[in-house]
């Protein structure tokens, strides 16, 4: 019969102190408070902060696609689009720091910034 060595157990112990503080850490992420809406290279500042739904139509004031956003609990999705797939309502809502909800054939992204960032470093 085989037994485990030291060093095994203190490599399996290691593995499992690290694993436990990168789920610690994870879970400790705040969300942030400010959704950016990107469309034609244009930028729109959304706050999170407060409950609302809002158009597309009511930030870009030319031709743009039909969407609608839904503000709640700090978090954004997209309720209605007039892309095929509807891949972008799909996505749900999101709340943390650099997750994005992208709607291709549309052009459109929305982006929430961490809690410690203000604006854009740049739009590639």
């Amino acid at each position: 019969m085989k037994y485990i060595s030291k060093g095994e157990i203190i490599a399996i112990v290691a593995l499992l102190l690290v694993s436990i503080i990168l789920i610690i850490t994870m879970s400790i992420e705040k969300s942030g408070s400010v959704a950016v809406v990107n469309y034609k290279q244009e930028v729109y500042y959304i706050d999170l902060n407060t409950n609302s739904n809002f158009n597309l139509t009511d930030l870009v004031k030319d031709e743009t696609p039909h969407m609608t956003f839904e503000v709640s609990d700090g978090g954004v999705r997209v309720t209605y689009s007039d892309c095929p797939g509807h891949d972008c309502i799909r996505q749900g809502f999101i709340h943390r720091g650099n997750e994005i909800i992208a709607c291709v054939p549309n052009g459109v992204s929305v982006v929430i910034l961490p809690q410690n960032e203000k604006a854009l470093d740049a739009y590639v």
